[in-house]
């Protein structure tokens, strides 16, 4: 399984970072996770296009994570990105009536070329994306927030929280994956709700213990902090990496 940071920013403009966005590779399946403005050019610098893709998770309805997704659509009504599968958007309560929304003002032009596109809302349950097992559980950020598990079939296992606060089903969704990509638009000064702080992110580790941590969606003040270290004096020993744009990390199956 490969992972590929699209972007590993947030609503704030930044000169080297663009919103949410990442690629789940594994054999012939590719997932999007997350789509915000920019993703559509950064997804072919990685050499990836809409029709590529197996199917896009949406973890919620916040514009600096689904900001590209009518430029997906689209490129996906264009007959050179004509598709022979349907495309199903995962996502959380309420994406339905957004997709409704936007097809309302664009008409056709978001309609994929040769097949149709179908919004699935999700509360909690199972699914597959192609050959990707997933997973999905709310978390505590919006109304529409979702966390996604996902296993490749050579058995690797990636989270992706999106946005959230420390909760169970964070914890749960993370638990014992190989890599759990996690949020961190708070410093351990600020105690708002609804995201993660360097102090949270390690108390969701301790209880959820993944092998890995990939930090991400960092805002100008998170992103000068050396979060490792700060995870560390918190207690988490789990190895972290803070992503970048273009960062890829490759995930070796399980040992037998």
């Amino acid at each position: 399984m490969q992972i590929v940071v699209l972007g590993s920013g947030c609503a704030l403009a930044s000169k080297s970072r663009g919103p949410a966005g990442y690629l789940v590779r594994s054999m012939d399946s590719v997932l999007l996770m997350d789509c915000g403005s920019g993703t559509l050019q950064r997804m072919a610098r990685s050499g990836v296009v809409p029709v590529d893709l197996a199917g896009i998770f949406i973890s919620h309805a916040h514009l600096d994570h689904i900001g590209d997704l009518t430029a997906i659509l689209f490129m996906l009504h264009l007959p050179e990105q004509e598709r022979a599968d349907d495309l199903l958007i995962h996502a959380g309560p309420g994406m339905g009536k957004i997709l409704e929304g936007l097809q309302g003002v664009f008409g056709e032009w978001l309609t994929p070329s040769g097949c149709a596109l179908h919004a699935l809302e999700h509360q909690e349950g199972r699914f597959e994306v192609g050959e990707l097992l997933c997973e999905v559980r709310p978390v505590q950020h919006h109304s529409s927030s979702i966390g996604i598990r996902v296993r490749g079939a050579d058995g690797c296992t990636v989270a992706y929280l999106g946005d959230t606060d420390l909760c169970d089903e964070a914890v749960e969704l993370c638990r014992g994956v190989d890599l759990a990509i996690m949020e961190c638009s708070l410093t351990d000064d600020d105690d708002r709700p609804g995201h993660l702080n360097p102090k949270r992110i390690a108390e969701l580790a301790r209880r959820a213990k993944p092998e890995g941590l990939l930090i991400s969606h960092l805002y100008p003040e998170t992103a000068e902090l050396d979060i490792p270290a700060l995870l560390e004096s918190h207690g988490c020993r789990i190895p972290a990496a803070v992503a970048f744009d273009g960062m890829g990390i490759a995930i070796d199956p399980p040992a037998h």
